[in-house]
């Protein structure tokens, strides 16, 4: 069987500063090797020219919680019924000094010569198709230093010359910017490769590749120096005493400035390819002492770490880094400047910055050097520039000082370099009621052809005069019918909250406004009673007083007398009187219709063989009724 160890670029462009001091230029145009190891460890060498890389795409990765509900895999298993694959990956940074014998499976190497020999992460024990999950998983064993990381994935097919190139999509994927300080660029310029394993069948039902990934990475720390330098770095920072009024400005200069003050270029290392640690933040901040991979990876930490954005910038020679600073970036190169550490040449440089860009050391990779089958990153491509968008000049700081005399002078500050800038203007500004009065000073200078602008407002202590100007006022609607209204203004001057409420005279209305009444207990069996309210305007003693309607009590009345009985023939008379007012009503009582007969005359019509009849009266008075009957 052959094992190929590809110079597959995963993570960055091609450098080769491991090699050379920082000052150094080499032609760009270079030579890879592809190098095959046959079982019996003769070895090959075949001299190719590169080609074009293709260029990686910047963007952010979010992983669905439920990918971390993740089980161990036993990193030895195999698909019984499926095949092995496996390949090698150099980190493109380090195709120089790093070869297949650095990138074994550790346990093949002897514990003295291990770099980093750790378990297998947790992995994915489901088949899965999303590579935001797997490069998750990858990510997180690349931040841990966990040495072995082991997953399943589905991919559309399977094929010798392609399988890998989805390995290194994922891995491409895993190295994206996060807001961690210790993910995406750190973790891009600090580890040396990885070896891949993918044992695979073919899905009867799907028709797709289910495999078994094993990839083996390797690094230039231990997890436990990062712990270490963890520690180091959050002490150190600190002990900056940085607070949230700290502007980013003196953040940005106070980690440059003891970088360049504290960290040496290693060229005592420099061509040692068996001492990898001078390419870390490690060896930056412990030993005091690395090449530029580790100089740009503690500043980028740091920087990352007090919430200023910040990358990795590479041409094929070097590396360096960039800073946002007021919406824009600029170029820092500590390296460099740790030569002549209170100098600062290369602080916070724009692109025009011609002192910067005189080396091609300087000069923004493309990738187009990288090997075949890598992905590199352009950092010349709009896509990168529109992410990272950069400053045309440099970043200059102005500071701004007040003699005993009370006068200000302004000096203009580029890195180190000082250019003092004239006053050429005041422009004054009157105190108000609350506000200090205040000067504007206009401050200018030259740099090299450069020119420099500043403006500063100063406000003049203990001269607001305390005295309010109140000029539009507006009526406030509250006259009553006694009293006039009152009208509001508010103070003219900017920042004021002052008020001052006057009458408005002449708004008195005239108008009373009658709400609440009250009953006067005065109504009558017959007349309704009245009911009267004040004017509820304050300091009013108008009254109003009105009918209450349906108030009228009504008449009590008696049981009733009768006062002229009913006959027959005659209605009655029955009289009620009001127990209350004493008025009289009366009431007809119907005839009853029924006579009275007591007192009978006889007719004297008696005859021989019939009795006669006798005749009454009715008794009532006024009825004339008759009643005759049979006088036995």
């Amino acid at each position: 069987m052959k094992k190929r160890l590809l110079a597959a670029l995963l993570s960055a462009v091609l450098l080769t500063t491991g090699t050379l001091p920082a000052f150094a230029e080499q032609d760009t145009a270079r030579i890879e090797q592809e190098i095959v190891i046959e079982d019996d460890d003769a070895v090959s060498v075949t001299e190719t020219q590169p080609e074009d890389t293709v260029s990686e795409s910047e963007q952010s990765v979010s992983v669905d919680s439920a990918a971390e509900d993740v089980q161990p895999i036993d990193v030895e298993e195999s698909d019984a019924a499926g095949q092995t694959e496996t390949e090698y990956a150099v980190n493109p940074l380090y195709a120089d000094t790093v070869g297949e014998r650095d990138l074994l499976d550790p346990q093949d190497v002897p514990a003295s010569s291990r770099w980093s020999a750790r378990s297998a992460v947790e992995g994915i024990d489901t088949y899965t198709e999303d590579e935001t999950v797997i490069a998750q998983l990858i990510r997180d064993a690349m931040r841990d230093h966990s040495e072995t990381v082991v997953f399943k994935a589905v991919t559309p097919e399977f094929n010798n010359d392609t399988w890998f190139s989805y390995v290194k999509q994922w891995v491409a994927l895993a190295l994206e910017e996060t807001d961690s300080p210790i993910e995406g660029d750190y973790i891009r310029w600090n580890y040396a490769g990885f070896s891949g394993e993918m044992s695979y069948h073919i899905s009867d039902t799907t028709k797709k590749c289910e495999g078994t990934y094993t990839l083996t990475f390797t690094y230039y720390t231990t997890p436990e120096q990062e712990a270490e330098l963890t520690t180091k770095v959050n002490e150190l920072l600190n002990s900056f005493a940085f607070t949230e009024n700290t502007s980013d400005y003196t953040k940005i200069q106070t980690i440059y400035d003891y970088v360049c003050h504290h960290v040496t270029y290693d060229n005592e290392n420099l061509n040692d390819d068996s001492y990898k640690l001078k390419y870390t933040a490690y060896a930056a901040l412990m030993n005091g002492t690395a090449v530029c991979q580790g100089y740009s990876s503690l500043i980028y930490r740091m920087m990352k770490q007090e919430n200023i954005s910040s990358r990795i910038i590479a041409s094929t020679t070097h590396g360096w880094n960039i800073v946002q600073l007021n919406g824009k970036y600029y170029y820092l190169d500590a390296t460099w400047d740790s030569n002549t550490p209170n100098a600062w040449n290369y602080f916070l440089c724009g692109e025009q910055c011609t002192t910067f860009f005189s080396s091609s050391s300087h000069i923004r990779s493309d990738g187009s050097t990288a090997p075949a089958n890598a992905i590199a990153l352009d950092y010349t491509s709009s896509a990168f520039y529109s992410a990272y968008p950069m400053s045309e000049k440099d970043y200059v700081f102005f500071r701004w000082t007040q003699a005993e005399s009370g006068s200000y002078s302004c000096t203009a500050i580029f890195g180190n370099r000082e250019v003092l800038c004239t006053i050429t203007d005041t422009i004054s500004k009157p105190a108000t009621c609350v506000e200090n009065a205040s000067v504007t000073y206009s401050a200018s200078g030259n740099w090299h052809g450069t020119s420099l602008h500043s403006e500063k407002t100063f406000s003049l202590p203990n001269t607001a005069t305390g005295i309010h100007s109140f000029t539009n006022y507006t009526y406030n609607n509250d006259a009553t019918c006694i009293k006039d209204g009152t009208e509001t203004a508010r103070c003219d001057n900017d920042g004021c909250d002052a008020t001052d409420t006057r009458t408005k005279a002449g708004t008195a209305t005239g108008i009373h406004s009658f709400k609440t009444y009250t009953y006067n207990n005065d109504a009558t069996c017959t007349k309704d009673g009245t009911e009267t309210a004040y004017c509820d305007n304050d300091g009013c003693d108008a009254t109003d007083t009105r009918t209450k309607d349906d108030s009228a009590l009504g008449h009590t009345w008696d049981e009733g007398t009768v006062t002229e009985e009913a006959t027959c023939g005659k209605t009655g008379v029955k009289t009620y009187t009001c127990s209350v007012c004493g008025d009289n009503k009366t009431e007809t009582i119907p005839a009853t219709g029924i006579h009275s007969f007591t007192t009978y005359t006889y007719n004297d019509d008696a005859t021989c063989e019939k009795d006669g009849t006798e005749t009454a009266h009715c008794d009532n008075d006024g009825c004339d009724a008759t009643d005759t009957r049979s006088k036995a």
